[in-house]
């Protein structure tokens, strides 16, 4: 995503391989990384759901680097794992609806972060595993 080489449909419409550009989900906008990643109303209420501070005039990589200096050293990598584990589940479940047509409502999204963020802060360091489970631990049902 930071590289700008993900087929989102505005990089395929370019290429000639799709006709329209459009969100699948129906916004009314361009589907562009920044778009899948920031600006969607999707993306938004799920950055929403785990307290990201990040508005829709930033760019991708401001999700990595924005809150570095606000945070204690034991959080980066877990904030640098949750913030891929969102854009992941997000392009998932964009891929669902393009391919499949299969929409995710946005708990459904929320949810498969919030699983994938546990399976995946396993693998870190015990520290960081607290601070992991500390933030798994504020989430809601």
């Amino acid at each position: 995503m930071l590289k700008k080489r993900i087929k989102v449909r505005a990089t395929l419409q370019l290429q000639g391989v799709i006709a329209s550009n459009a969100c699948p989900y129906g916004c009314g906008n361009s589907k562009t990384v920044h778009h899948l990643a920031i600006s969607c109303p999707r993306a938004v209420a799920v950055r929403q759901s785990f307290g990201f501070p990040i508005s829709t005039n930033h760019e991708v990589q401001d999700l990595f680097s924005l809150v570095k200096n606000l945070i204690p050293s034991v959080w980066l990598r877990v904030w640098d794992t949750m913030t891929v584990a969102i854009l992941w589940n997000l392009w998932l479940a964009r891929n669902c609806k393009v391919f499949d047509n299969v929409r995710f409502t946005i708990p459904m999204v929320v949810r498969q972060c919030q699983d994938t963020l546990k399976l995946w802060f396993l693998r870190m360091k015990k520290i960081e595993k607290q601070a992991a489970q500390h933030l798994i631990d504020s989430w809601t049902d």
